[in-house]
């Protein structure tokens, strides 16, 4: 059986890392969430103690991007430290599982990544088939933060580390094209989202094994992760057919949606009062279904 392995920690899981989790359960993988605390997780997946790979005060070690404590970057050196003790896949909690489990198990070669665009290697979905290439990569990751004093900029022991080890010359390493892990790139997040592009979001999924949610930007555009994605957009359709029971959730209006979005877009900024108001109804009906 394919083995999945994740990283969690902080507040709770929200509906779309529990549904991305519980894709890869449904599509037959064995699946770990690796944690330092207690994790509500969808079934099927099974809790896993972190400190067993890297000490907790790792967490807070490394600043990125200017950013201190920064998690994201913890997590780059917790994949390469894992996968070198582990067999299986690695994904990110934003990682949503299209295929079963017997499509991924075709790829055998030492290093399984993919391009996320035709020049950047992506490393949310990461598999080693070689334990010293995994160490490798650690060392790698450990050599740049040294250099940095743990300070370094944003990817540089991320993808910008998977994309320099595969260019290198006389490596032998062949990223997978873009659509098979990560079908839509991050500058169309939204796609996904648009119930009025829900039918090419479908077509161009169609090939993917899986879909990569790009969380940093859902963040930087304040989508809120508490609220399903709006009916019949593509990621709401899959959201359903993972977890029945999120089609009783209360979903994101189209309206916040395009709204929202449009903050990323180079215009004026209608500000802060005019999103709380497209917000709140939703927010309020949704914390009074929780109750």
């Amino acid at each position: 059986m394919e083995l999945a392995h994740f990283f969690w920690h902080g507040k709770p899981l929200s509906i779309y890392e529990l549904a991305c989790i519980r894709s890869f359960v449904i599509q037959g993988f064995s699946v770990n969430v690796w944690s330092y605390d207690a994790v509500a997780l969808p079934a099927g997946a099974t809790a896993q103690d972190a400190s067993e790979i890297l000490p907790r005060s790792d967490l807070t070690r490394y600043t990125q991007n200017g950013k201190p404590k920064n998690i994201a970057a913890f997590t780059d050196f917790f994949r390469f430290e894992l996968l070198s003790r582990y067999e299986g896949w690695w994904f990110d909690t934003d990682v949503l599982c299209l295929q079963p489990a017997s499509a991924f198990a075709i790829f055998q070669q030492r290093l399984v990544v993919g391009y996320e665009s035709d020049d950047v290697i992506n490393g949310a979905v990461l598999r080693v088939n070689d334990q010293a290439l995994s160490r490798d990569l650690k060392d790698r990751a450990d050599a740049i933060a040294l250099a940095g004093n743990d300070s370094f900029s944003w990817g540089a022991v991320g993808p910008g580390l998977i994309t320099a080890l595969c260019k290198e010359p006389g490596q032998t390493h062949q990223p997978v094209a873009p659509g098979v892990f990560y079908p839509i790139g991050w500058t169309e997040a939204d796609v996904v989202l648009d119930p009025t592009r829900r039918d090419e979001a479908v077509a161009r999924c169609s090939g993917a094994l899986c879909y990569h949610i790009w969380n940093e930007v859902l963040n930087r555009a304040a989508i809120p992760k508490s609220l399903m994605p709006p009916n019949g957009s593509y990621l709401y359709e899959q959201f359903v057919a993972v977890e029945p029971a999120l089609a009783q959730m209360e979903t994101l209006p189209y309206e916040t949606f395009d709204a929202l979005f449009s903050r990323l877009k180079p215009q004026e900024d209608p500000g802060f009062v005019f999103y709380v108001r497209q917000l709140w109804p939703s927010l309020v009906r949704a914390v009074r279904k929780r109750l």
